[in-house]
């Protein structure tokens, strides 16, 4: 799946190329006994009162596999059941580290685009996750209020690494499950996260123009990519225009 994500370009392997993406429950959180940095979050629905509580039960599943290698642009996606009203003890419930420290991510709340629940929320630091490095994510949320009348039932963690960073200027360039492509030193970004086992295909910069501060202000690629070596390929063109008037 290509797409953009918060003016990341990230390309996120789905599954089959016949199906939808794929939703992958994270593992049951049986206490995580590392301290961690507690999550932030932005777009968030609600706030904390009292009197909130048990009534319909929200579920949450990661769209992100367990102990897979994903490109420095991608976020961790949480899939809610239900539309939550209170998104603070979700936040709070989030710990997050890097090869073994805290480390500081927030989460940003939307309506699931493509369908795979309620609602979803994306969590990733305010650039992008350091490159060849092990992250933890502990979501303890079992029993935890989701707003009014509504109770998590779950609590998860997800494991994952992360791979290369390197820099790209125009041209076409492969990849392969697991790779990363960074545009000018880290300001655009394809991350490729490796739900299935094999994703391969090719993009092609066709256009790239820089602003003050080396900041990307117009990029044009098109892109080929096949998953499971399967066909046909998926392709298509994606442009970014911070001043799309001009």
């Amino acid at each position: 799946m290509l797409g953009l994500v918060g003016g990341v370009l990230a390309i996120a392997g789905s599954g089959a190329s016949s199906q939808g993406p794929k939703v992958v429950g994270g593992h049951s959180a049986a206490g995580s006994a590392t301290p961690a940095t507690p999550a932030t979050s932005y777009g968030s629905p609600g706030a904390s009162t009292a009197s909130e509580g048990a009534g319909t039960t929200v579920h949450i599943k990661l769209y992100n596999a367990d102990n897979h290698t994903v490109g420095v642009a991608m976020p961790v996606i949480a899939i809610f059941s239900h539309k939550i009203t209170n998104a603070r003890p979700f936040v709070q419930a989030t710990r997050v580290t890097v090869n073994g420290k805290p480390y500081q991510a927030a989460w940003y709340f939307e309506r699931s685009a493509a369908g795979l629940g309620a609602m979803e929320a994306h969590l990733r630091p305010e650039y992008y996750w350091p490159p060849h490095s092990k992250i933890h994510v502990s979501l303890d949320t079992q029993g935890k209020a989701a707003g009014r009348g509504l109770t998590y039932d779950d609590s998860l963690t997800l494991d994952f690494t992360t791979g290369a960073y390197q820099s790209y200027s125009g041209g076409v360039y492969t990849f392969a499950s697991g790779g990363t492509f960074t545009i000018s030193g880290a300001v655009v970004a394809a991350g490729i996260n490796s739900v299935t086992n094999l994703l391969t295909g090719t993009f092609t910069i066709t256009e790239l123009a820089f602003g003050p501060g080396n900041t990307v202000t117009r990029l044009a690629a098109t892109f080929t990519q096949n998953c499971e070596g399967g066909s046909p390929a998926l392709r298509g063109r994606v442009v970014v225009a911070a001043e799309p008037w001009r």
